[in-house]
């Protein structure tokens, strides 16, 4: 048995364990931002030591009304405020009252699909995928699409929702990307073309993406990005094209070096390994790395952040402990709030609980806890699970109530489902530019 880690050393290698996690609930801002807003607004990406009950950062999203999308954060739940309503929820829709559902429904397939069932709560933590994806989709991409179909922006064909669902279903993890089965683009069919102004993606006629890299005063339809071409000013690439250093570039594949300094994000169904915010990792297919049964040895945390090498760990349902010696797959802990844990991928503690050091020093014995909730002190840095409550987000110290557009009381863009606060006004707003007629 290895002596323990002296607290500081713990809390070091926990915060550099979870440091792809914030990368992994993004999903790489190029390769597939558009699965969780349907919009081209990317989150900024916060410090890696952020809000883990977003599956990691929440990032701060952007200025006035043309604010960055919350991507994924936000731990979310199956009930709670923000979940199955909102503003521009069901009654909008007409005909397509149910494809907001039915796309979140088809997001989470695809993202179990791709990165597999055990790199879901990391992900998410506690959440049900589905209430998130919903309530950032009625918040974020449905309302403004609907409000520029009534002023004549866009077309509006429900008869293509269903094939839009079946080609988004029958996509390779590979080819998940910004511009979406053009069956999709028919669904909110954009009538503007290459440099008319416009408020949001869905404006733009299929092929385009609405730029917003000059602000709102600006915005117009633009091709996606080509390989080489600019994107330092958030401009968009084209498909399984990430932003390296300002230009369209290759997302990285199976194998290849990622993230650190000079390498890309890692193409959708694999995890950038093994690396650091200095030193490139290796992109490694994430079905595999889950891949150990229950009893069965799985990868030491204090090796497997060297190096991506053989690294196994448990499949859905198991837990390996980040400092065990030997390591090995254990099942889900039972019981309540106080129940002794240790520190496990994913916790170990039942929903709603997360595993944490009373004191901070390790001088006590983990204990599964309450996640905060709004207004409570947010939980440590290196919670597995998250820093707060589903559908709640870390503001650095307090965690704060996630809102539908229209609810005032926001004092930040992670604050709101669509990923956009009205600063001014203190009220969350749709993530697009104002609609004109």
């Amino acid at each position: 048995m290895a002596p323990p880690l002296p607290p500081a050393k713990l809390l070091v290698m926990v915060q550099r364990l979870v440091r792809w996690l914030p990368a992994l609930a993004l999903l790489g801002s190029a390769s597939c931002a558009f699965l969780l807003d349907f919009d081209e607004l990317q989150a900024e990406k916060g410090d890696a030591g952020g809000d883990a009950s977003l599956g990691g950062s929440s990032g701060t999203g952007g200025s006035g009304a043309t604010g960055g999308s919350s991507g994924a954060s936000g731990s979310g739940g199956a009930s709670g405020s923000g979940g199955a309503s909102g503003s521009g929820g069901s009654g909008d829709g007409g005909p397509l009252d149910q494809f907001p559902k039915q796309t979140a429904a088809a997001i989470c397939k695809k993202l179990s699909e791709c990165y597999g069932a055990a790199t879901l709560p990391l992900i998410f933590g506690d959440t049900v995928c589905e209430d998130l994806v919903l309530a950032t989709a009625l918040n974020g991409w449905f309302a403004p699409a609907v409000e520029s179909f009534q002023k004549g922006k866009l077309q509006i064909d429900a008869g293509s929702a269903q094939k839009c669902l079946s080609d988004f279903a029958g996509l390779a993890c590979a080819k998940v990307s910004l511009d979406f089965p053009e069956a999709c683009r028919q669904v909110f069919k954009g009538l503007l073309t290459t440099g008319l102004k416009c408020a949001h993606m869905f404006e733009c006629a299929p092929g385009l993406y609405c730029d917003l890299s000059a602000g709102c005063d600006a915005a117009k339809c633009a091709p996606f990005g080509k390989q080489g071409e600019d994107c330092s000013k958030g401009q968009a690439c084209a498909a399984t094209l990430g932003c390296l250093k300002g230009k369209c570039e290759p997302v990285a594949k199976q194998s290849e070096p990622c993230e650190g300094l000079d390498a890309p994000d890692c193409e959708v169904g694999t995890l950038c390994w093994g690396g650091s915010a200095s030193k490139a990792g290796t992109c490694v297919d994430s079905n595999s790395l889950f891949s150990a049964d229950p009893g069965a040895s799985c990868s030491s945390w204090l090796a497997a952040l060297g190096d991506a090498g053989n690294v196994k760990l448990c499949k859905a349902g198991g837990y390996c402990p980040i400092f065990g010696f030997p390591p090995q797959c254990k099942g889900p802990l039972g019981g309540d709030a106080g129940v002794p844990c240790e520190f496990t991928v994913p916790d170990q503690c039942p929903s709603g609980l997360y595993c944490d050091d009373p004191d901070g020093l390790g001088t006590k014995p983990a204990v599964c806890t309450p996640l905060p909730t709004n207004g409570q002190d947010c939980g440590p840095p290196t919670a597995i699970k998250g820093r707060c409550a589903p559908f709640h987000v870390c503001d650095g110290t307090k965690c704060r109530l996630r809102r539908n557009n229209g609810d005032t009381g926001c004092a930040s863009h992670a604050e709101c489902f669509s990923g956009v606060c009205d600063l001014g006004k203190s009220v969350c707003i749709p993530s697009a530019c104002p609609i004109t007629k």
